[in-house]
């Protein structure tokens, strides 16, 4: 899930610590917040990176994926970002 709601101004630092709160009620993970900032991608692969630890080490694992922005406005589906493929491709392999 998102790690902050940057378009709330003064309560983004708020959005972040709620959703911070129910990630950690969840068993969620962090991603920074669109659009990406260049250092947000260091914090971006390190999330990635502990889904794919988390999926190779936790039997029966069960994620829930969802990326926004994934049509356009008229409905039509968008080509996924650089890498996404890969993505599910390690998750495969984790299962």
């Amino acid at each position: 899930m998102t790690a902050g709601l940057t378009y709330l101004g003064l309560f983004t630092p708020l959005s972040r610590w709620a959703l911070r709160w129910i990630a950690n009620i969840y068993d969620g993970f962090l991603m920074p917040p669109m659009p990406p900032t260049p250092k947000d991608m260091e914090a971006r692969a390190a999330t990635v990176r502990q889904v794919i630890t988390f999926a190779r080490n936790t039997p029966n694992a069960r994620l829930c994926l969802h990326r926004r922005d994934t049509t356009t406005n008229d409905g039509r589906l968008i080509v996924p970002p650089p890498g996404a493929g890969r993505f599910l491709l390690q998750l495969c392999h984790a299962a």
